[in-house]
């Protein structure tokens, strides 16, 4: 019933046209290339508090990532550990539209299944800053520069790792910090709750009070804000165009970049 009630609001809110492809968050995109392997001496490296050892190579391989805390999880299906050999990973949202059309039905649906079961951590830590580490891009991930420095933070997000070094390793417990405009959460505040009057509706109607979801309606809240930027992105230039991608075409037809910004802000810095 809830689903329905979202399907009835979307049929009333006004037709718009999209927003412009320049208005396209550049910010959210960086790169799209793999990130260079590092050169691997052999050394066995090991993340803070984990009974295991890999080399670089290890760390690196796309097709076998590094397990440091097995015990933390239930035990993993193949295709959601190694992907599948082939034309499936484990990760790396660019490429996340070819690695589906690779997998079977059956390894899209152990890999949903195991993957909606586990509990729902922070990842990054949203702070709001007039200015952020100068940084580059190491493939399509951004890092802070070894040599520090900052710059203004402008109209973007910038996410980086809280720690290089255990970022390097792979390391789930050391998350991300993201950097957004001094005022953007109060801003993205308004647009979540009240849909700005009229640019779009509130989300809560169906990603839930708290934004954790309901239903078959996905949590948001605690994403990465770069993640959401794009899927707003996407959803609004019909790149993503599924069927619940389709009714999001209208709630999402009037958002520029800085709306984007705003709502990534603030979803993201919600518990998740």
């Amino acid at each position: 019933m809830k689903w329905l009630a979202c399907i009835a609001l979307f049929s009333l809110l006004p037709l718009a046209a999209p927003a412009v492809a320049g208005e396209r968050p550049e910010w959210a995109f960086g790169p799209e290339q793999p990130a260079p392997r590092r050169p691997d001496d052999g050394k066995l490296l090991q993340a803070p508090g984990s009974a295991k050892f890999y080399t670089q190579a290890q760390i690196d391989d796309p097709m076998h990532p590094p397990d440091w805390f097995p015990d933390e999880h239930p035990p993993m299906p193949r295709v959601a550990a190694q992907g599948n050999g082939t034309t499936a990973r484990a990760g790396v949202a660019a490429t996340m539209i070819n690695i589906a059309k690779g997998m079977t039905e059956d390894e899209i649906r152990t890999a949903t299944e195991y993957f909606a079961g586990l509990k729902v951590l922070r990842w990054t830590r949203v702070v709001e800053a007039d200015t952020v580490p100068k940084t580059y891009f190491r493939g399509n991930r951004r890092l802070q520069l070894a040599e520090g420095g900052s710059e203004p933070i402008g109209e973007r997000i910038i996410e980086v790792p809280e720690d290089p070094a255990r970022n390097a390793l792979r390391d789930p417990h050391s998350g991300n910090i993201s950097y957004v405009p001094v005022g953007s959460l109060a801003r993205g505040a308004a647009l979540v709750a009240t849909g700005g009057s009229g640019k779009t509706i509130a989300c809560g109607i169906c990603h839930g009070p708290t934004l954790k979801g309901l239903g078959d309606v996905p949590g948001i809240a605690g994403q990465s804000p770069l993640t959401m930027a794009r899927q707003l992105y996407y959803m609004q230039t019909g790149e993503r165009n599924g069927a619940m991608a389709a009714l999001m075409k209208a709630v999402v037809a009037k958002l520029g970049a800085d709306d984007m910004l705003a709502i990534s802000a603030y979803v993201a810095s919600r518990e998740p």
